[in-house]
């Protein structure tokens, strides 16, 4: 009889743990979904008078390299983590003016021509765009909540698991 319980509660216990992989994998691909979302929306630029300038900023995709880096890895068979590039703490926060986290980036002219070549803008426009990171910064494009967000909603449905 002991053995038949025994036999019950594992049996019991692998549904668990398999609902809460199904669930950890179906909230990480939507959290890997909804960030490159944001990465690829187009949002309208606003100029120095706060007036909206039309839909000029384009994604923030460039070569692409933060955006295919967006990944989800199941953890302990009861979680997931979200993995990118490591800059994309600065594509989520932005770069203030001046020296910022991103001072090599800034600094980096085979850095900035080469963003440039993949964003189409002509190479004779290096200083105007090297100045203007210098006085405004990099605009952030926030993407990083989605984590928290959809974790605390994963959590919510493992709460829900009901096992028969």
């Amino acid at each position: 009889m002991a053995s038949n319980n025994s036999k019950i509660v594992d049996d019991l216990a692998k549904k668990y743990k398999q609902a809460v992989i199904t669930l950890a994998k179906k909230f990480g691909e939507k959290t890997v979904n909804d960030i490159k979302g944001i990465l690829q929306m187009v949002l309208p630029v606003k100029g120095f008078n706060g007036v909206a300038k039309g839909n000029l900023k384009a994604s923030k995709i460039a070569s692409g390299r933060l955006f295919k880096s967006i990944k989800y890895k199941i953890k302990n068979d009861s979680n997931f983590s979200i993995m990118m590039e490591p800059y994309g703490e600065d594509v989520d926060k932005g770069t203030p003016p001046g020296r910022s986290a991103r001072v090599k980036v800034q600094n980096n002219k085979e850095s900035l021509v080469s963003w440039m070549a993949n964003k189409g803008i002509p190479r004779n426009k290096y200083v105007l765009i090297k100045r203007s990171i210098w006085t405004l910064g990099i605009s952030p494009r926030p993407f990083r909540f989605k984590i928290k967000e959809n974790f605390d909603l994963f959590k919510a449905e493992v709460k829900k698991i009901k096992i028969k």
